[in-house]
This record gives C-alpha cells, structure tokens and sequence, in this order.
C-alpha cells in the first residue's frame, strides 16, 4: 500500500495496515460504459495544488458522471475527479499515461503529485492522468466517521478486536453509498469510460501496489486499448492480501538483518541483533509494557500497552521504506538495552499518521472483503519462526460486519496478455516481495522483471527507475531496455547510533 485522506478511526487503522484469456472468463464479459457524447463533463483548466507541499500545478480538471451500480438503469450516480496533468510538448503523444494508486484506498490525485519528478521524462511527451478511484479522494470517497483519538493524531494499540468489530459496524451504518459497487471491477469499468470520455484510443497504464491489481485487472478486459503497462509490488490477482503478510514481513526483517550483518559499522554495533529481537518477542509474550510517551506529531502525552502483536505491526510498517528500515537494529537494540520503546514506536507513529490519512477505509474494506478474505484458505496454519501474527483469521468476522459479496472465481484467474509489461519490486518488500512478480510474469509473455536490491515496497522514485520507465514507454515495449543500473542502487545505510550512519 503505498504508501498519501481521510482520517481512519484509530481502531480500524490497526486492522487496516496489519493484514496489506477474457475468451473464457465470465469476469472479462465488457461492462457497458458511457459514450463520449453521453457525459457533459468537459476538461477545463485548473490550478491543481499538491496536498502537503503549498505547491499549485496547471492542469486540466473534471468530474465524470458514472453510475453507482452499472446493472441498473436510471439509478444513483457518482462524480469521478479527473486531473490532467498536459504534456510539456506542444505536439504531445496521443497516448497518456494513467497513474493507479495504491492501497486499497489511495486517491491518485493525492499520491501521485508529490513524486512527479520521477515521471518528468515520461511528461516530456505524453499526458499524466489521474483518476480518483471511486471511493477515495474525491471520487464520491467511502470515509468512515472520525474518532476523537484521530481527530487528535493518536492511535489506540490497546483496543479489544469487539471494539473494532462495532466500529466497522457504525463505519458501515453511515457510508453514503453501497460498498458493493466500489471493487476493482467497477474501478476499471470507470477507467474506461474516462478513457472514451476523453478521447484517448491508446493508453499506458502505470499502477504502484495495489494500482497493479487495478492495471491487471483492466489489462485483462480492455486490453486492445492498452499500449504498456508498468507495475511496481506487484499484487496479482489470483493472489490474496493477508495470509501471506506473515512470512513476507519475516522474509524482509531477515534480508534487514542479514544486510546489517554484511555492513562492517552496523555489524560491529548491533553484533547480536537477531537474538535481541527474539527476547524482545519473548519478553511482550509474557508480559505487555505500558508505554507513556509524547505523541511525534501531536505532541500530546499518550500512554500506549505494547505487546508482541503491535510491535510487529510496528516493524512491519518501518520495513516499507530503507529510511526507516536503516533505523530498525538502533531501535531494536535500544529498546533490549534499557526496556524504553519510546524511540521504536514515535517512528511507527510518525509512518502511521501520513498511512491514516492517505487511506479510504471503506474502499480498502469493500475491495479487501469481495477479492481477498473470501479466498483465504479454509485452515490458516499457525506459522513458526515468524514475528507477525497473521491477521487472516479475523477477517471472517470483520467482512461479515461489512457485509459485500466475494467475487466470481473467475474474477481471480492469472491475467494473460501479450501486451509490453515492465514489473518493478523490491528486493526487501515486506507484503508483495519479489515472487509475486515473477508470479504474474508467467503468463506474460511480453514482460520483464526488474529487482531493486535491498530496497522496499515501491521503487519506482529510487535510482534510475524513472529513466528504465520513460525507456519502456517511449519504446513502446522491452526489446533492448537497459536496466543494468539498477544493481548500483543502494539503501539508505543503517543507523549505528542516534547521530548518524557512522560510529
């Protein structure tokens, strides 16, 4: 998810991050979508301001009129927000490049623009679209009421799973709008009748986390109007979020460990880490701690009971970024040395807030719900040698508090096309690692995988990732892309004390 909304009650945010051929597939029967002379809504020049940064960029802007549900005729309608970000050429490509955000639950109007930069060569020339996913930013967003502990910035860790069960419930109680209509189906069937609205015939799609589910998904179907895609973490899907987080999460902690081990400065400094770690674990198993500390952002005193299950939410949440993950052995060996996890949890707070605020809980709930929990697999085996606790097994309860219908079997079939696909990972991704990639890249004939060495979810922005993409764009395929500098990109060094990188 990648990581930029709405606030989520504190409880749900918890549950939130924890878990994260169309010739004979019922799934890939078209959807009827409007003609271009059906909807009204015209592009028309705007000022476009990048949330969090005070910046206003010129664009072209919409709201796209689409049914609610696209079954029935005559029923509710939705707005859709549309920005256009025009190519700096004058005679620009005519096809564009549509950006699909992460999450569930991530608008790309609001994730995409702080990272533009990585897309300046590929502007050059062609059109970035973005298209508020129905349920997120302004595209009719499914947002659940605000807690008084969110209003104020805080997470509660020491919640009950009831509690969290009767805040999907009310959540669920005051949508405006059915959940059963916000999927990654009706995603795609609005992508496409942006698409016809604005003219394009051919598009590039470019889609981060859980916008690759998205871009797969409309490969699949509309896959003529489709010139390239790029993906980067990979969630395929015939793959489910939650089940898999577990090893995932320890398979990156490993390759974190392991890179300290192999970094002279680190190494001499945190020479035991992984047995530290393990008496940590060992020590919140039997006995929780309370923690009172000043909250990062608010800086109001809050009291926090950590046990093993957070702080494994709190590792995995820092194992997305290098920043964070360089920060890992200090913290761990810190809190070892004197009992103080001040330090360990202000960093998953501080990542926590800007993950808060940047997800839709009820598009995450809707899409999670019909294409993930009702595909897990009936008997969830306890795993060992693992530091997360698989958060699969409540999800039964939670998505039947939400109540949407699973998809069709069909729906979660391997996409096949032969249509140019670049896939992008992260070495060290601790929830889509590099498998489910190379996963998805076997019935893609026309593909090529890329792995950022020691880096985590989403790398699109790091090295010379945004050169390898306009490459393959521009060139319309994989034939003669050079990707040989990727292996000099390197992650952030670890810290070995609160000064700095160097001892």
């Amino acid at each position: 998810m990648t990581f930029l909304f709405q606030k989520i009650p504190g409880r749900l945010i918890l549950l939130i991050l924890a878990l994260a051929s169309c010739a004979f597939l019922a799934a890939c029967v078209p959807q009827e979508v409007a003609q271009p002379d059906k909807n009204v809504a015209l592009l028309q020049d705007c000022k476009f301001k990048i949330q969090g940064a005070g910046v206003y960029l010129d664009a072209r802007c919409a709201k796209i009129s689409v049914p609610e549900d696209r079954s029935k005729n005559g029923g509710a309608s939705i707005n859709l927000n549309v920005v256009v970000y025009p190519a700096v050429n004058r005679n620009p490509q005519a096809d564009p490049v549509f950006l699909l955000a992460g999450g569930p639950g991530e608008a790309a109007t609001q994730s995409f623009p702080l990272m533009m930069d990585a897309f300046a060569r590929i502007h050059q020339d062609r059109d970035l679209v973005m298209v508020d996913q129905r349920g997120t930013g302004d595209s009719h967003p499914l947002t659940c009421p605000v807690s008084e502990d969110s209003k104020n910035g805080d997470v509660n860790f020491d919640i009950s799973f009831d509690e969290s069960l009767e805040d999907i419930k009310t959540c669920r109680e005051a949508l405006d709008g059915d959940p059963r209509f916000y999927t990654t189906q009706a995603a795609i069937d609005d992508l496409e009748e942006v698409r016809q609205v604005l003219g394009y015939e051919q598009i590039n799609l470019m889609g981060v986390s859980y916008g690759t589910r998205v871009a797969l998904a409309y490969l699949r179907q509309y896959g003529q109007n489709v010139r390239t895609v790029t993906i980067d973490s990979v969630n395929p899907i015939d793959w489910e979020l939650g089940p898999h987080n577990p090893a995932n999460a320890q398979r990156a902690l490993d390759l974190i460990f392991e890179r300290c081990a192999a970094e002279s400065d680190c190494h001499q400094a945190f020479p035991n880490i992984k047995e530290e770690f393990k008496q940590l674990l060992d020590r919140l198993d039997k006995e929780p701690v309370k923690v009172t500390m000043r909250h990062p952002v608010t800086a109001e005193n809050i009291d926090i009971t950590l046990d093993r299950k957070q702080l494994g939410f709190v590792l995995q949440i820092l194992s997305y970024e290098p920043e964070t993950a360089a920060l890992i052995p200090l913290l761990l060996h810190s809190a070892y040395q004197d009992g103080s996890y001040n330090l360990l949890l202000a960093q998953a707070l501080t990542s926590q807030q800007g993950l808060s605020s940047s997800i839709s809980d009820g598009l995450y709930l809707s899409v999670l719900c019909a294409e993930d929990a009702p595909f897990y697999p009936a008997e969830n085996p306890e795993e060992k040698n693992v530091y997360l606790i698989n958060p699969a097994p409540q999800m039964s309860s939670i998505c039947k508090a939400w109540n949407t219908p699973a998809v069709s079997a069909a729906f979660k079939q391997p996409v096949a096309s032969d249509r140019p696909v670049l896939l992008l990972t992260g070495e060290a991704d601790p929830i889509t690692p590099p498998a489910n990639a190379l996963a998805a890249a076997q019935s893609l004939p026309n593909s090529l995988t890329v792995v950022a060495p020691g880096m985590g979810h989403a790398v699109f922005t790091r090295g010379c990732f945004p050169k390898i993409m306009a490459d393959f764009i521009n060139n319309g395929g994989t034939n003669g892309l050079d990707t040989s500098c990727v292996e000099k990109i390197k992650p952030q060094p670890f810290f070995v004390s609160f000064s700095g990188t160097q001892p």
